[in-house]
């Protein structure tokens, strides 16, 4: 049985090959880093299941998922996620995964959605179960951290990166991450999009 783990950080792939070792000698592990090596190793290797991030690097898998699906259908899917707003969450749903977690869940969490996959069987965790419910009390609307609307603010503002990082003392390199989270949460790829659903939502007022 083979398993993709396609997660850009490099902790984390290991810290979930470490777990799925000690827990199933049979599964033989792959890990993958970039959307372009996730396709190359699917096209030329037979794949049961894939534990799937959803920032995954530059790229939204939530833009790539359909088409495995759809390419791959014997393959397994597991959404493995940190993103909980309800734009995503819907997304993801109507993809139907064979398991849904996220990645403050606990060890025993991951295990037990990995055997329930294994097993032929579909597997929500109780935190995203408890997500959805929060989301259906909250009225569906978008939440954003604090830091995320500090950059968001600034991003309104014309401000670059650079600028961005400069004035809230954090890392470029920080700034790229929040911004790549508001791009998944709000579904969109640039600033210009990311401009037009902040006032769609009626964002702007609230920073």
């Amino acid at each position: 049985m083979k398993l993709i783990i396609a997660d850009d950080h490099g902790l984390i792939a290991a810290s979930l090959e470490s777990i799925i070792n000690s827990k199933f000698s049979q599964i033989e592990i792959l890990k993958v880093f970039n959307k372009d090596t996730l396709f190359n190793v699917l096209q030329n290797h037979t794949v049961d299941i894939l534990i799937q991030d959803i920032r995954f690097g530059k790229d939204n898998a939530i833009d790539f998922i359909p088409t495995i699906i759809e390419n791959y259908p014997n393959c397994k899917l597991i959404i493995l996620t940190s993103i909980t707003d309800p734009y995503t969450i819907k997304a993801i749903s109507k993809f139907k995964p064979d398991a849904f977690i996220l990645k403050t869940e606990s060890m025993d969490t991951i295990v037990s959605a990995l055997s329930a996959v294994i097993s032929g069987q579909a597997y929500i965790s109780k935190n995203v179960l408890e997500v959805n419910e929060n989301l259906l009390s909250s009225n569906n609307k978008v939440l954003l951290s604090l830091r995320e609307r500090e950059i968001l603010s600034q991003i309104l503002m014309e401000k670059s990166i650079q600028q961005i990082a400069e004035s809230l003392f954090i890392s470029a390199k920080t700034v790229e991450m929040h911004r790549a989270n508001l791009f998944v949460k709000l579904d969109v790829k640039n600033v210009t999009g990311l401009v037009k659903k902040a006032i769609l939502y009626n964002l702007v007022d609230e920073l």
